[in-house]
């Protein structure tokens, strides 16, 4: 019974692995997890980075209308993390507003979640709205779309590479 259950569970994550395109899934408007903080910066030069310890922490306000591409139009804060000068995380924040149109948006670009989890979220006032975690997994690397993130104002779209 055992091999029968380690038999599918490699079918399953082979199947994930033949779906995905490495190179196009990890690509955010020209942020490619993997690419370095010269890539970076010489295309997005609104992003500075400074050193952390091991980590180099990048910010800025992000135009997306100057940097084609299929998720955003306007513009967002957008924080990065480099490992090793590797793109390791990207972090952008969104209005949860918008949290159906992008997530959309991403279906159609990334395909069908691995994961969507509901939850809740409650304010310092007692209000309790529901909450979404989506989940994209590519071998080592993962997006991330929530809802609401640390309060009802703000949803939070992660591209994490697992170093």
């Amino acid at each position: 019974m055992n091999t029968i259950k380690a038999a599918f569970a490699l079918t399953f994550l082979i199947c994930l692995e033949v779906k995905a395109e490495p190179n196009k899934f990890w690509d955010l408007h020209g942020l490619t997890l993997g690419s370095s903080e010269q890539t970076i910066t010489n295309g997005f030069p609104e992003i500075s980075c400074k050193d952390d310890g091991k980590l180099r922490r990048c910010n800025g306000y992000v135009k997306f209308s100057d940097h084609p591409g299929p998720l955003f139009n306007g513009s967002n804060n957008i924080s990065i993390v480099l490992l090793n000068d590797k793109l390791v995380n990207v972090h952008i924040s969104a209005f949860p507003a918008m949290f159906d149109e992008n997530y959309a948006k991403l279906e159609k670009e990334y395909g069908l979640p691995l994961d969507d989890k509901k939850g809740s979220i409650e304010t310092s006032d007692g209000k309790t709205y529901e909450n979404r975690t989506i989940l994209w997994h590519n071998g080592t690397s993962t997006i991330q779309y929530d809802k609401y993130w640390r309060n009802v104002g703000v949803s939070r779209l992660l591209f994490m590479l697992k170093e």
